[in-house]
């Protein structure tokens, strides 16, 4: 195993340069295996089922944002302990991480089986619009979460390769997992397999990343485990991060995107009917070319940004945000630019005329997708526990709003209506963390060492960041 996936670990660190270059292999790989699966998946279960796909498909991502936030814990306090020199920390929080992992993978397992006896097909309107049997939506959902249980362990350590500055490999797995799920689409269709087959094989597109993860992590832990000569001191060894609390913050500081506009495939179903939900899912598939700078860079950002923190060079952190802004949202907005003029007439190319693509759907998710970018790049600022518990805070706090918001514009607009909702609350956080951050750096200048007053500079820098 070490000589295969050794040299591959060697080649998955790199620069921001080669992570985008990666990033956009792996993402064209998901564009492409994507935008392939949905004729594929029309043509088996038409249109309509497409949409209800969607929706079922929808409930997995809620899930997995406990997955995330394991991901994002381990990224953050791996990072911090490898920025401080600590690889024994590092070690102890890995060991602590995977514990709560194999808990959380058997809650979601329990929650699958729980959610069996929600009445999908009243739900989602399944018996007039796609007659199923019985069993197959309660099933399909149950499945689709066991997929997700299955991702705890390698989601730590997906945090562990980025930590490590491994976010080149990391970047290329969805594609890998994407073209794993159109070959699992694909021979769906051909056998003409019912509709929890392609529940899966979206599934797989979810999870097989953190699969992929979970291998390589593993080896990459044992190379830390190689670095420590010594033993750990007791307070070291006795660290245990990853409380529910933290897990908590952690999803929501991480995730706002997902909390934006992950209920819209429910929500625009129950409002408008999987028609739009058709619409809304082929345009947000098209969408990626928009968000491929801020993804490709998440986890980067916050890796990095964690590590400037542990040093406490609060100057050098606000230089660094300033560029990282200026880069991301000409590069979205560019993006933006050639999504709405494109985007439409690739949709309808695509859905072969049977899926409905609205100009005004396109700039609503343009304008969405700069506001994200910009979101993608302050909210790693502040990672610290303290910030964190406030930008979770305001996530959680608007999610109902933004679903009943989305719900009414659903009504009136259509397909569009979620993402208008989702602009609204998206400039709203924006708006505080700009305001958060400022307070931060206002003022802060880098500090060079612990000792005279450059030393007590770093120290109150410390505990600026900390406040």
């Amino acid at each position: 195993m070490k000589r295969v996936f050794g040299p591959l670990l060697r080649l998955g660190s790199g620069t921001q340069a080669k992570i985008l270059v990666t990033f956009a292999i792996g993402q064209a790989l998901v564009l492409l295996t994507g935008l392939a699966r949905i004729p594929i998946i029309v043509h088996a279960i038409g249109a309509v089922g497409y949409g209800l796909l969607l929706s079922i498909t929808s409930i997995a991502p809620w899930l997995l944002l406990a997955v995330g936030g394991l991901t994002n814990v381990a990224r953050v306090d791996v990072a911090e302990a490898l920025g401080a020199g600590d690889t024994h920390r590092a070690l102890a929080v890995l060991d602590s991480l995977l514990h709560r992992a194999r808990r959380m993978a058997l809650a979601l397992i329990v929650i699958s089986v729980l959610v069996m006896v929600v009445p999908w097909s009243g739900i989602l309107g399944s018996d007039e619009h796609m007659p199923l049997a019985a069993y197959e939506l309660p099933v399909s959902v149950a499945v689709s979460g066991l997929l997700v249980a299955s991702s705890t362990p390698g989601a730590v350590h997906q945090g562990l390769l980025q930590a490590d500055r491994r976010v080149v490999i990391t970047s290329i797995l969805p594609g890998v997992a994407a073209t794993l799920s159109l070959l699992i689409t694909a021979v769906a269709a051909a056998v003409s397999a019912p509709f929890l087959a392609f529940v899966v094989a979206t599934g797989v597109a979810s999870s097989a990343p953190y699969w992929i993860a979970h291998i390589l992590g593993r080896q990459q832990q044992a190379r830390l485990r190689g670095k420590v000569t010594e033993q750990p001191d007791g307070t070291t060894a006795g660290h245990r991060p990853g409380t529910v609390g933290d897990l908590v913050v952690m999803t929501g500081a991480a995730a706002p995107p997902l909390f934006s506009t992950g209920w819209d495939p429910l929500t625009l179903g129950a409002a408008a009917g999987p028609a739009d939900v058709a619409a809304y899912g082929l345009a947000s598939r098209l969408a990626l070319l928009v968000s491929v700078g801020p993804s490709a860079l998440y986890p980067h950002y916050w890796s990095e940004y964690a590590r400037l923190r542990a040093g406490g060079d609060l100057g050098a952190l606000a230089r660094r945000l300033r560029r990282d802004v200026v880069v991301v949202t000409a590069l979205t907005a560019t993006l933006g630019a050639v999504f709405v003029a494109i985007g439409p007439i690739v949709g309808r190319y695509i859905g072969s005329g049977a899926i409905a693509q609205p100009v005004a759907l396109y700039v609503a998710m343009a304008v969405l997708g700069v506001l994200t970018a910009v979101q993608t790049v302050l909210l790693p600022v502040l990672g610290d526990r303290e910030s964190a518990r406030i930008v979770a805070g305001l996530v959680f706090g608007f999610m109902l709003p933004n679903v009943a918001l989305s719900y009414l514009l659903s009504r009136t607009m259509g397909a569009y209506g979620p993402v208008v909702a989702s602009i609204i609350f998206c400039s709203l956080l924006l708006i505080v963390a700009a305001v958060l951050i400022k307070r931060r750096l206002t003022g802060a200048g880098p500090a060079t060492n612990d000792d005279g007053p450059d030393g007590d500079r770093r120290a109150g820098v410390r505990r600026q960041l900390r406040r």
